[in-house]
């Protein structure tokens, strides 16, 4: 279905006398990547919604969202794959206890891992230069930062979990 939406947008924007169109192989990808993320995103918002959790589990995509794109990280090959893994991670963060004993020390391992390792597989993704990795770095240390005044356990989980995910390239192995 998205490859003759696709075509079809292709085809449009090139009889409308699109100079610079891009492929249909290149709009099924965004679409895909779009997909991919709305399905994710609703479907765990749906099991934070049965599970009492529907603002926490807002929150916790916000959250991720902005520090993924700020830090980058590992892509599963697999659009499916990566929805479920999605949606289940997302739909259970809220329900991730974090004593506040351990915040500190949990998200100041973010921020240094932070620091070390973003942005990750930004190159691969993103169309950014650069010149910018080292301002995505400062700019995910600072926000997985501010946990120290947020004080959640929602953006400490995701920030752990994200910083963890920075470790990991492409083919699937380990830094």
């Amino acid at each position: 279905m998205l490859d003759k939406l696709a075509v079809g947008l292709h085809d449009r924007m090139v009889a409308a006398g699109v100079e610079k169109a891009p492929s249909a192989a290149v709009i099924k990808y965004a679409f895909d990547i779009l997909t991919n993320t709305l399905s994710a995103a609703v479907a765990a918002l749906i099991i934070g919604a049965f599970t009492g959790e529907f603002r926490s589990t807002c929150f916790a995509l916000l959250v991720l969202a902005v520090i993924r794109y700020m830090s980058g990280g590992y892509h599963l090959r697999s659009s499916l794959l990566c929805a479920t893994v999605s949606t289940l991670t997302l739909a259970a963060i809220p329900h991730v206890p974090v004593a506040d004993a351990w915040m500190p020390y949990l998200t100041g391992f973010a921020v240094i891992m932070m620091l070390i390792f973003a942005p990750a597989n930004y190159d691969t993704y993103a169309t950014l230069p650069a010149r910018y990795y080292p301002l995505l770095k400062v700019l995910s240390a600072l926000f997985a930062a501010s946990n120290f005044l947020v004080h959640s356990d929602i953006m400490t989980v995701v920030i752990v979990l994200q910083s963890i995910l920075l470790l990991f390239k492409e083919g699937g192995e380990a830094e």
